[in-house]
């Protein structure tokens, strides 16, 4: 690691894990890796298969966080992508440089007004077998890189440590 790679993990995990406000950790979050990522916003969410949805946990930006559940419809097609991407056991973190090649981004950020976005999302996986992720977005396409991607890496743990709690409390 180095030492760029050491602030980050340090003050991303105080920021996430330093409150069970999760909407407050998170903006915290976002101004602490501004730094290190392009953002302009960021998402945790949870897929709920029973009910062919995406569900929103909380959302935020660097001025303001906000915890909520909203489910998100999602097609058939975007079920069974997600469905094909579990199975196939990808990669954690995925780097969408535009909307128009991935569906799940496309309807995810349609549904939020976020069209015209690039997402940079990692996928949580909790103990009790939930299937979750955080999301990136930054405005403008081809805005993320493999070396963001490593270090979204980095912040796995914390991050399934704030899904794990948002979904017991």
């Amino acid at each position: 690691m180095t030492v760029d790679d050491k602030e980050l993990f340090r003050d991303a995990t105080l920021s996430i894990c330093g409150s069970l406000e999760i909407a407050e950790a998170m903006c915290s979050c976002v101004r602490v890796m501004q730094e290190f990522i392009p953002i302009d916003g960021m998402f945790l969410q949870v897929y709920e298969p029973d009910l062919g949805a995406m569900r929103t946990l909380a959302e935020a930006n660097a001025q303001e966080g906000s915890e909520f559940d909203l489910l998100t419809p999602l097609s058939e097609q975007t079920r069974g992508r997600i469905r094909q991407r579990a199975a196939d056991e990808p990669e954690d973190v995925v780097v969408i440089d535009s909307e128009e090649r991935n569906p799940v981004a496309r309807e995810m950020l349609r549904f939020h007004g976020l069209e015209g976005s690039s997402v940079l999302r990692m996928r949580l996986n909790t103990e009790d077998g939930r299937h979750g992720g955080v999301v990136l977005v930054a405005r403008g396409a081809d805005r993320y890189t493999e070396e963001h991607a490593r270090l979204l890496r980095l912040l796995e743990d914390p991050f399934t440590i704030a899904l794990a709690n948002i979904l017991v409390h």
